[in-house]
């Protein structure tokens, strides 16, 4: 439990970090985003 104060960086690969999730959100709305210009 005293671990969660660490960075995200040195969490398992096996889990997803937060950070993980909003990179996909972000890329999910770049490609939306790309779609509506194009």
């Amino acid at each position: 439990m005293g671990q969660e104060t660490q960075p995200a960086l040195s969490s398992p690969s096996s889990l997803a970090p937060p950070h993980f999730i909003l990179e996909v959100c972000n890329l999910i709305l770049a490609v939306g985003n790309c779609r509506l210009v194009a």
